[in-house]
């Protein structure tokens, strides 16, 4: 007889693992001249290996023998691999590792094919509601406007309820019990039609003491309480609440900001460390610009205290490193000394907080080797590297921005409605990699600034516009995945594959891969899932289901067993498999699969 291996509907794998060898006084070694085999299914079927062992020495003859499903929807088509056969049933000689993969083919299967888009809700997420008007907030800020789960209700049965009780209530409101808490001798029932007039029936039922729906309830965090963060419309146009619910940051991420100095006095700015003033040879890194402290504060402004402007990370360190001087303007030698002591490679001027990232909202316009140099040793040492694109209005970017290992950053302006358009002033072209809100279009960027100077300076909030205001909005993203745990050779590709596509589609030199999307970046999110079947709930019952990677358009199933289904497209934010706020999700209608019959569907994935 030969024994059973393995089966199932999905590709399996058999794995034959390494046994030890022991050599035991007075006894000749073990042969160690064995193999291992590998066996892999496609479709639904079953493999026999006989003699079924964890490894094989070489000379061994080895049977398998292909075995379809019972439903009898399935039949074997042939053996690949290693061994290239149609017989179901063959036999070989272990000479050598070895794989096979037994295919299995469905009898008069449909197929499906489909294409699909991604429709982003602009310019918030519809989940976001904080206010966002001209005025001051009022009241509690709630982040989500859903209060219950459609469709669902917890009902309190009467005490020492039997399991034939719960079944009649299920029964008098058809619906199904989806969950129970016996502890509380309650249960989760999913109903069809309007979920409260099922409650009104459900109330009068002889079994129930009462019922209600199923409450929603988010995390507190998302929307910090910061007074003037109702005014940062940049933070929502990106996702950012979304992302403050993965991370809000780490005190172990240290962002070094390179420019005019940053004024660590100010009330909202409490993050920062020491760094060093390449224009003085000094360790006084004090703005007496105010440019600097005003991208400190998007970055990493004070958060959640109820004071001020919020910014992108709420824990983290900014290392202030003054390479402009107090008119703006610094040079070639002032800012290759910044990156290179940033990153903690400056042997003259040693840096107690090098840099995961360093943020450059500044620009020339000329090519320049030593400081091309100095930003190649920053990224060798693992040293992320963002700058700004110019406000030039042309197809040319700045440098750094323009070098290879910077992350590139143009702007968008501000939309009260509408997908975001590229500001004016921002310059772009083949080199960019990637957009974020600089202002424009009559409103810019609020963050952290001063007036006055030295012992006169009122410290407050400003809008300001440009290139240097959107960059820090991807450099404090960047701290964000850098403290959710992703390696720092990922982050790049992460931006590129999640952002959000703007102008034409995929990459092109108005947006770069497109605006960055905090959210889908923290959260990793790099495939969509095409799935044919039936939802139920916040699930879904898959009949067939396959992964693509997010950017692509085109999907296809060769075989799909016949019967009625939906097709869905679904991109699960945390992965959990649960349809929540925030997901994307596309459905299709009914569709029938018939034998024989290809399906095509166009597929449009919204915010759920």
């Amino acid at each position: 007889m030969i024994p059973r291996f393995s089966y199932g509907k999905k590709t399996l794998f058999l794995f034959l693992f390494f046994v030890f060898v022991f050599y035991l006084p007075g006894c000749d070694s073990i042969n160690n001249d064995n193999y291992m085999l590998f066996v892999e299914v496609e479709g639904e079927g079953l493999v026999q290996i006989s003699p079924e062992r964890t490894r094989y020495n070489e000379g061994t003859e080895v049977e398998l023998k292909a075995v379809t499903a019972t439903d009898g929807q399935w039949y074997f088509s042939h053996w690949s691999g290693d061994v290239v056969a149609n017989e179901e049933e063959i036999s070989f000689v272990i000479e050598k590792d070895v794989v096979v993969v037994a295919h299995f083919k469905l009898k008069d299967g449909a197929a499906l094919e489909g294409n699909l888009r991604i429709q982003h809700t602009w310019p918030n997420s519809p989940n976001f509601s904080a206010n966002q008007n001209n005025s001051f907030p009022s009241g509690e800020i709630t982040g989500f406007e859903r209060e219950f789960e459609s469709g669902e209700l917890i009902i309190q049965m009467m005490p020492f309820s039997s399991t034939e009780d719960r079944a009649n209530v299920a029964r008098a409101l058809g619906g199904k019990i989806k969950g129970e808490i016996r502890e509380l001798e309650i249960i989760l029932l999913k109903v069809p039609g309007d979920t409260f007039e099922k409650l009104a029936v459900v109330n009068n039922l002889p079994e129930v003491i009462n019922a209600q729906p199923n409450y929603i309830y988010q995390s507190q965090n998302s929307i910090p309480n910061d007074p003037k963060f109702s005014y940062q419309w940049h933070y929502p146009l990106i996702r950012l609440p979304q992302a403050w619910e993965k991370t809000t940051g780490s005190g172990n991420i240290n962002i070094a900001v390179l420019d005019t100095g940053v004024d660590g006095k100010h009330p909202d700015l409490d993050g920062v460390v020491q760094g060093y003033n390449f224009i003085d040879g000094n360790e006084d890194t004090m703005d007496y610009h105010g440019h600097g402290t005003h991208v400190a504060g998007t970055i990493m402004a004070s958060t959640n205290n109820d004071e001020g402007v919020s910014g992108a990370m709420w824990q983290g360190q900014i290392v202030p490193v003054k390479v402009l001087g107090d008119n703006g303007g610094g040079s070639t030698w002032s800012v290759a000394q910044g990156i290179l002591y940033a990153s903690g490679l400056l042997e003259d001027v040693p840096n107690p907080n090098p840099a995961q990232v360093i943020n450059m909202s500044l620009g020339g316009r000329e090519r320049d080797d030593a400081l091309e140099n100095a930003v190649r040793k920053a990224r060798e040492n693992g040293t992320i590297l963002v700058a700004a694109a110019g406000n030039n209005n042309e197809e040319k970017l700045s440098y750094p921005a323009a070098f290879k290992d910077v992350i590139s950053v143009g702007s968008v302006a501000y939309t009260s409605s509408g997908a975001p358009t590229r500001a004016k002033y921002s310059n772009y072209g083949n080199d960019l990699d990637i957009v974020a809100p600089g202002g424009g279009s009559g409103k810019g960027v609020l963050s952290t600034y001063f007036s006055g100077s030295g012992d006169s300076k009122t410290y407050e909030y400003a809008y300001m516009v440009g290139t240097s205001m959107a960059t820090p909005h991807v450099s404090g993203v960047i701290g964000l995945m850098l403290a959710s745990g992703m390696p720092e050779g990922e982050i790049r590709e992460t931006l590129h594959k999640t952002a959000m596509d703007l102008g034409k589609e995929g990459f092109d030199p108005e947006f770069g891969y497109g605006l960055i999307n905090a959210n889908w970046a923290v959260n990793e999110v790099d495939s969509v899932k095409i799935i044919v079947g039936e939802r139920d709930g916040n699930t879904i019952n898959a009949r067939a289901e396959k992964t693509i990677p997010l950017g692509e358009k085109y999907f296809e199933f060769p075989e799909i067993v016949p019967g009625e289904y939906r097709v869905y497209a679904w991109i699960d934010i945390e992965g959990n498999g649960i349809i929540e706020p925030g997901d994307y999700i596309a459905e299709s209608d009914w569709v029938n699969f018939e034998p024989g019959k290809k399906v095509s569907v166009e597929l449009i994935l919204k915010e759920y």
